[in-house]
């Protein structure tokens, strides 16, 4: 349990809700018991646009900083990188 990650148990225990809601969804009519009644809800559109724009600003400055040093360019950098992934 302690070598369990996070992400995974959290997704563990989604699936298991899904799983429990479906079949509670299904067997209303046995169980004599009313389904649940699970609210919609909508994510606006827009706030997700600015999030994706400015990661693809962030995430074209990382590409322009591989190319420079991927062509030689800059040898700092090129340095710096090797020294992280070693260490």
């Amino acid at each position: 349990l302690l070598e369990y990650h996070l992400l995974t148990l959290v997704c563990h225990i989604l699936i298991l809700l899904l799983a429990v809601l479906f079949l509670w969804s299904n067997a209303h009519t046995f169980i004599h018991k009313s389904p649940p009644r699970i609210p919609e809800f909508h994510l606006p559109e827009e706030p997700f646009l600015q999030v994706v724009s400015a990661l693809r600003i962030e995430i074209n400055g990382g590409f322009a900083v591989l190319h420079s040093i991927g062509s030689g360019r800059d040898l700092t950098k090129f340095l710096v990188v090797c020294n992280l992934i070693i260490c």
